[in-house]
Order: structure tokens, then sequence, then C-alpha cells
């Protein structure tokens, strides 16, 4: 138990949620029990991004916690390809989405 505490406390973690009210609740939530067990967030990641304005509210909500910890938001839009495991094309996608991803700060 020492040692899986030990891990935790010595791991980095990106908190990766879709760009919805009830996600976002659910990050900032495990990013408390995160700290509380002394673990390290390093940065915010929203996937499935489509540009709509509900989820812009929601990245929104996320800016204040990125500047007051410095930590960067990653954004990954939408991408059929991605999304659809039948897609012949998913691993190219990962890759061109991996190229092009838009950190905020």
């Amino acid at each position: 138990m020492e040692e899986a505490t030990s891990a935790l406390k010595g791991a980095d973690f990106v908190l990766v949620s879709t760009p919805e009210s009830s996600p976002i609740e659910q990050m900032m939530e495990l990013e408390k029990l995160i700290n509380s067990i002394g673990g390290n967030v390093v940065s915010y990641a929203i996937n499935n991004f489509r540009n709509e304005e509900h989820e812009k509210r929601q990245v929104e909500r996320l800016r204040p916690y990125a500047k007051i910890f410095d930590r960067p938001i990653v954004v990954i839009g939408h991408d059929r390809n991605i999304c659809d495991s039948e897609s012949g094309n998913r691993k190219e996608s990962l890759l061109e989405a991996g190229a092009g991803l838009n950190i905020l700060k």
C-alpha cells in the first residue's frame, strides 16, 4: 500500500474531459482528490471539442485554474475518424490531431 501511495504522489497527472458540464465538474473533483493525496496535476486536456458555445463555456471554467497553477489546457478537436472505431483512418487521424494540438495558456 505504501508503494502505491508513493507512486501516486510521485506521478504527474493530465486530467482529460469532454467539454460538457458534468464531465468538467467530475474532472475538478478528481483534481481535489489527487491534490489531497499529494499528487501533481500538470495539465488539462479537452477532447472531442466541436467549438460549440456550450463547450466554449466549459473550457472557460477551467481557465482560472489553469492560470493560477500555470497549467496548459490542451484542446483536441472533434474528428469523425477518431471517434469511429470502424474508421480505417483512425491512426492517421490521431497522428494528425497530435501534430496540430491547440494548447491554451
